[in-house]
């Protein structure tokens, strides 16, 4: 499947979706992309491309999976928005979000591969993540950085030990909801690096971690709770 769109368009309704046994790429000249079903390939290791034109948003409100290790590669002409509750997956397939200028990329559901298969959130602005969202690889690296607006953490992790490295050029690193439960886990490295603060100093506001390794580079106040045992720094970096 390989359609160029000349605007807007919306990707299925409720008689069906866009399912294919081969690789999908879906892509506007000049318009938003919205779902209206789920987008899936069937068979193999063909991968999902979704990509807008001009300054038009793209929101998947509805399932998104490659199968095997398909990629999944989606590149907004504005903002980028995951609804609640949504998965996007691959198997084992790496997972990469762009979005343009001053537009946020909000992911409110699941953005999940498996094997090592990677996930790289690019944001022009603002990455945020609302307080039921999830990010998870199994050994694929993890990759969140934001040109501007900040980085609002839910739950990062890796279920074995990929890195995981969360940036915020010019501005914060903090989690969405002030508690204890751990924000970002891996049993690998997790790098932050931020133009601002790293966690809140008020009551349950700083960064929870539960991680092997931590590399910090900030240019405010640093304020993580780590849940056991940690390494500060490495051979490439320390806090």
């Amino acid at each position: 499947v390989d359609i160029l769109e000349a605007d807007a368009i919306q990707l299925g309704d409720g008689t069906s979706g866009v399912t294919s046994s081969g690789a999908i790429t879906i892509e506007t000249t000049n318009g938003a992309i919205t779902t209206g079903n789920s987008i899936t390939t069937t068979v193999g290791n063909h991968n999902i491309t979704l990509g807008s034109g001009g300054t038009n948003d793209i929101t998947v409100g509805h399932t998104l999976t490659a199968n095997g290790s398909g990629v999944i590669d989606i590149n907004s002409g504005a903002g980028f928005t995951l609804s609640d509750g949504i998965t996007l997956s691959s198997t084992s397939g790496g997972i990469t979000i762009d979005t343009s200028g001053v537009n946020a990329l909000n992911v409110n559901g699941t953005v999940q591969t498996g094997g090592t298969g990677t996930i790289v959130l690019t944001g022009s602005n603002a990455i945020t993540m609302d307080a039921t969202s999830l990010i998870q690889s199994a050994d694929g690296a993890i990759t969140l950085s934001s040109g501007a607006g900040g980085v609002a953490v839910d739950v990062i992790t890796s279920t074995n030990s990929g890195e995981i490295s969360v940036t915020a050029t010019g501005s914060t690193i903090d989690e969405v909801d002030d508690d204890t439960a751990a924000n970002i886990s891996t049993g690998g490295v997790l790098s932050l690096t931020a133009g601002d603060a790293i966690g809140a100093v008020a009551a349950s506001g700083e960064l929870d971690i539960n991680v092997g390794t931590l590399r910090v580079s900030g240019a405010g106040t640093v304020d993580i709770l780590e849940a056991d045992a940690i390494q500060l720094g490495d051979g490439t970096s320390g806090v």
